[in-house]
Protein backbone atom coordinates (compact mmCIF):
# COMPACT_ATOMS: atom_id res chain seq x y z
CA UNK A 1 0.00 0.00 0.00
CA UNK A 2 1.11 2.98 -1.16
CA UNK A 3 -0.51 6.47 0.52
CA UNK A 4 0.66 10.00 -0.20
CA UNK A 5 0.85 12.40 3.06
CA UNK A 6 2.81 15.80 4.23
CA UNK A 7 5.05 15.99 7.22
CA UNK A 8 5.00 18.96 9.17
CA UNK A 9 8.17 20.64 9.98
CA UNK A 10 8.07 22.28 13.30
CA UNK A 11 8.17 26.23 13.41
CA UNK A 12 10.79 26.25 15.71
CA UNK A 13 12.81 23.90 13.37
CA UNK A 14 14.19 21.97 16.47
CA UNK A 15 12.80 18.57 15.73
CA UNK A 16 12.23 16.12 12.99
CA UNK A 17 9.19 16.45 10.67
CA UNK A 18 5.88 15.12 11.48
CA UNK A 19 2.34 14.18 10.67
CA UNK A 20 -0.61 16.28 12.01
CA UNK A 21 -3.72 14.08 13.54
CA UNK A 22 -5.73 14.15 10.51
CA UNK A 23 -2.36 12.10 8.47
CA UNK A 24 -1.46 9.82 11.69
CA UNK A 25 -5.22 8.80 12.12
CA UNK A 26 -5.45 7.99 7.54
CA UNK A 27 -2.42 5.84 8.38
CA UNK A 28 -4.10 4.19 10.97
CA UNK A 29 -6.83 3.81 9.47
CA UNK A 30 -5.02 2.26 6.12
CA UNK A 31 -3.17 0.03 8.52
CA UNK A 32 -6.98 -1.33 10.18
CA UNK A 33 -8.14 -2.08 6.72
CA UNK A 34 -5.16 -3.68 5.34
CA UNK A 35 -5.25 -6.08 7.82
CA UNK A 36 -8.92 -6.79 7.26
CA UNK A 37 -8.00 -7.23 3.75
CA UNK A 38 -10.22 -4.42 3.25
CA UNK A 39 -9.08 -3.84 -0.77
CA UNK A 40 -12.14 -1.68 -1.81
CA UNK A 41 -11.05 0.79 0.91
CA UNK A 42 -7.73 0.93 0.81
CA UNK A 43 -7.87 1.50 -3.37
CA UNK A 44 -9.87 4.82 -2.74
CA UNK A 45 -7.03 6.21 -0.33
CA UNK A 46 -3.84 4.71 -2.59
CA UNK A 47 -2.01 2.34 -4.27
CA UNK A 48 -2.55 -1.11 -3.70
CA UNK A 49 0.33 -3.50 -4.55
CA UNK A 50 0.15 -7.39 -3.83
CA UNK A 51 3.22 -9.67 -2.79
CA UNK A 52 3.72 -12.79 -5.45
CA UNK A 53 5.97 -15.71 -4.34
CA UNK A 54 9.72 -15.82 -6.54
CA UNK A 55 9.14 -19.16 -8.95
Amino acid sequence: MAVEVEAVIPEDGTSEPCYEAETAQLLRDVEEHAEQGDVEWLQQHGRVYQASEGG
